[in-house]
């Protein structure tokens, strides 16, 4: 319903397969969304139970509730403070209405024949001169940080829906061009103590690392028979330091990527979050860096 591009109802469903982070774009003519009629608008909702799971024998209630939409044309709902977001529950595809001009009224003294001519001069033209659509969906679902409520782990909080509306004129539509339209769900998880933990370990294994490079030079110095300290000393501390650094943030990545990994398979999900990614990316460029200097 909420996506215009073309494609299969398996590829088109596939959004909403849960943990699928999912972007389709595509480019429609603007000749169809002036073939639309009167707009319609929709509200949509989550269904969830309450109750039916309790000792007290309570029955399962069924509710519903009504997906927040943030409309992102306003300049408010444009800021990173969500405390100055203004939400709506109601979106509309495309409006042919308001964009129909409405003509000039006619004399009314033009006589009983020009009954019909004001009329037709007093009411709307049948061709819109701007049609406004639905340009971009983004539906935002977090995470429930299982840190901070270890009760609610699995939970999501409810969804967010991000809309952002296009304009085509009928110049544009004289044209024959073609406007852009993007439909995306993404997933976000707070990653602060992941990050945090990461750091926590790449630092402690850092210090081990590093201690077993001062050892290892230390033994090559004793079999080289150097008894002080010379540039090539240095050169081989250095080597040898950047070479266990590449140790640990491999066995960093390893651990990272198996502690996400295991849950999702045993689920069927897979892990979304940029940020997560973004982690894993960070130690397999800094790996790839002290291995370039070893």
């Amino acid at each position: 319903m909420l996506q215009m591009c073309n494609g299969s109802f398996r590829e088109l469903d596939g959004a909403f397969d849960f943990a699928t982070r999912y972007r389709r774009a595509c480019k429609v003519p603007a000749h169809l969304l002036f073939q639309h009629g009167e707009p319609v608008f929709y509200d949509l909702f989550v269904p969830y139970v309450v109750g039916g799971g309790g000792a007290g024998g309570n029955k399962a209630e069924n509710k519903m509730y009504a997906i927040p939409m943030l409309l992102e044309n306003l300049s408010n709902n444009r800021a990173r403070d969500d405390s100055k977001w203004t939400f709506t529950s109601r979106l509309f595809l495309v409006d042919t209405v308001s964009g129909v001009p409405v003509s000039a009224k006619g004399g009314s003294g033009g006589g009983g024949g020009g009954g019909g001519g004001g009329d037709e001069a007093g009411g709307r033209s049948k061709r819109p001169k701007v049609v406004r659509y639905l340009k971009r969906v983004d539906i935002r679902v977090k995470m429930i940080n299982t840190r901070e409520s270890p009760e609610k782990a699995g939970r999501l909080y409810p969804p967010v829906m991000a809309l952002e509306y296009g304009e085509v004129t009928d110049d544009e539509l004289e044209n024959g061009e073609e406007v852009d339209f993007e439909f995306a769900v993404t997933y976000e998880m707070d990653m602060k103590e992941g990050k945090k933990d990461i750091e926590i370990s790449v630092g402690v294994m850092s210090v081990f690392a590093v201690l077993w490079a001062a050892m290892e030079t230390w033994s090559w110095s004793r079999r080289s028979g150097r008894i002080a300290i010379d540039p090539a000393t240095l050169v081989k501390l250095v080597a040898c330091t950047c070479g266990s650094l590449a140790h640990i943030f491999l066995c960093v990545m390893f651990f990272t990527s198996l502690y996400w990994s295991v849950p999702s398979s045993i689920s069927n999900h897979y892990p979304t979050n940029i940020a997560s990614v973004n982690l894993v990316m960070g130690c397999s460029i800094a790996r790839a860096g002290v291995r370039i200097v070893e």
